[in-house]
């Protein structure tokens, strides 16, 4: 019996809604339709980079892996709009970028991993989330906005979903509030 060969990762660069270029490595799954998509979110001052080591395992293990560099860090820094080209560096960013990790780093994502669950490529309902620190404040905030779109969607069936994607979230080191993306709200959330 063939081993099943392993796709070669891509490094691909996102258009985030408020135009910043979003890299990310996808190391796409071997399973179709039946591939569970883990998106991995690294800490602080950090980089995709952090998960070298991980990412490429867990596609060994059949995972689809989606590692961005968030706003700000690694390669994610230019972003351009209509009035500025500008650079962002984690460490002076002010409080509002941190949410934009959330409601347009992580839209893109969720936007990439849509286009490949309609190419038969993953599940996004199955979609896991693993974040470290500044990480896993991000990852927590995405899932409560994925549930919120969810719950707020008007056409209740299936080939309509929106949101509820998340089936799983890891969280390492997460901190109370991170640059103004606080976890009590996010974990206080009915997960009903």
């Amino acid at each position: 019996e063939m081993e099943e060969a392993i796709p070669k990762q891509e490094d691909l660069v996102l258009q985030t809604i408020d135009g910043l270029e979003l890299t990310l490595t996808f190391y796409a799954g071997a399973k179709g339709r039946q591939t569970i998509p883990i998106v991995l979110l690294h800490m602080w001052k950090q980089s995709r980079n952090d998960y070298k080591d991980l990412a490429p395992a867990l596609q060994a293990m059949g995972y689809a892996v989606i590692v961005p560099d968030l706003r700000g860090h690694g390669e994610s820094t230019r972003l351009k709009d209509a009035r500025k080209d500008e650079t962002l560096k984690a460490a002076t960013m002010p409080p509002q970028q941190f949410t934009a990790m959330v409601n347009k780093d992580m839209d893109a994502v969720k936007k990439f991993l849509w286009e490949r669950n309609n190419a038969g490529e993953l599940n996004i309902d199955r979609l896991c989330v693993v974040g470290a620190e500044m990480g896993a404040s991000v990852a927590l905030n995405f899932a409560l906005a994925d549930a919120v779109v969810q719950d707020r969607n008007r056409v209740p069936r299936p080939d309509y979903k929106l949101g509820r994607f998340v089936k799983a979230l890891v969280l390492i080191s997460p901190e109370p509030a991170f640059r103004g993306l606080p976890i009590r709200v996010a974990a206080a959330y009915p997960a009903v």
